[in-house]
């Protein structure tokens, strides 16, 4: 039922206006995004296939407090192999002033976003599930399943110095969200290997035990499972 529910949000898209989505779009916790502006931080977003994670297209329109000072919103996507469902994904995220990044050319847009003076912020769902091409190279507990993650997250947050932020919408009734917002770290640096990946993976984990239902279970999530059993989790 839920499902049936975001796909016709997220047709809505196409036609719904700036007051409309942003009036059943809200952003929760301002004070977090003014704080890291205050300190000139660059900002990635990260969740997951949770809830209605598509009309955080919306972000861009949020010009309250110092979330002004982030002139540009990209919204990392993987591409799909259907070339209209492509276009019309990217077409819909960007209808707001977004700008599209395509998974396998993120780390070099972020570089050129990062030589510029103006604050950026950059949005992912770190939930994808590796290439199974090549040896996969972390896999962690998630749902009670031997699972393989994605380092992406947290390669490009180390390399480019970017704060990493929790995010996920809730459900407030039918056709409303807020969007709910959680520090993983400002530095990240200086946290341990696969530290951000992991409290990453737990406050994921968390969000979908709280609502299962609002999780997009057929997503392939252990299609690697069976092929790489015998990795062992880290």
């Amino acid at each position: 039922q839920y499902i049936c529910d975001l796909v016709v949000e997220t047709l809505k898209l196409m036609n719904i206006n700036e007051l409309e989505i942003t009036t059943r779009y809200k952003l929760n916790n301002l004070e977090l995004i003014e704080e890291l502006a205050r300190e000139k931080k660059n900002i990635l977003f990260v969740g997951g296939h949770y809830s209605n994670w598509e009309w955080s297209a919306s972000l861009p329109l949020w010009k309250k407090g110092k979330i002004a000072e982030y002139k540009t919103t990209g919204f990392i996507y993987k591409t799909s192999k259907i070339k209209i469902l492509d276009f019309l994904f990217k077409l819909l995220r960007g209808r707001f002033g977004g700008i599209p990044i395509e998974m396998k050319k993120a780390y070099r847009s972020i570089f050129r976003l990062s030589q510029k003076p103006d604050l950026f912020i950059i949005l992912t769902l770190g939930d994808q599930s590796p290439p199974g091409d090549k040896k996969i190279a972390y896999w962690s507990n998630f749902l009670n399943q031997n699972t393989p993650i994605y380092l992406g997250t947290e390669v490009i947050a180390k390399k480019f110095n970017l704060a990493v932020v929790f995010f996920r919408p809730v459900k407030i009734r039918r056709g409303f969200y807020q969007l709910e917002l959680e520090l993983i770290t400002k530095d990240p640096r200086n946290t341990k290997k696969h530290q951000i990946t992991e409290d990453y993976k737990q406050k994921l984990e968390k969000t979908i035990k709280e609502k299962p239902a609002e999780w997009i279970w057929a997503y392939k999530r252990w299609k690697h499972k069976d092929k790489f059993s015998e990795q062992k989790s880290q």
